[in-house]
């Protein structure tokens, strides 16, 4: 049952869906793969981008990856 925004009194609504439901829509549907459709952002991904994170003695390092 949902809220009314009206009076805030209950009403039936039927449009709720599960996850689990949601779930296995997703998984059945195509997939968008934007890399596919757009040939030229591969590009980016073999440019190298310079990361940098704190290791467990609390020093930062720097690298190309």
């Amino acid at each position: 049952m949902g809220v009314n925004g009206v009076n805030g009194r209950l009403d039936d609504n039927n449009d709720f869906v599960n996850e689990e439901e949601e779930d296995l829509a997703d998984a059945l549907s195509p997939a968008n793969d934007m890399l596919d459709k757009a040939k030229l952002w591969w590009i980016l991904e073999y440019v190298p981008q310079k990361i940098r994170f704190q290791k467990d003695d609390d020093c930062w390092v720097k690298k190309l990856s």
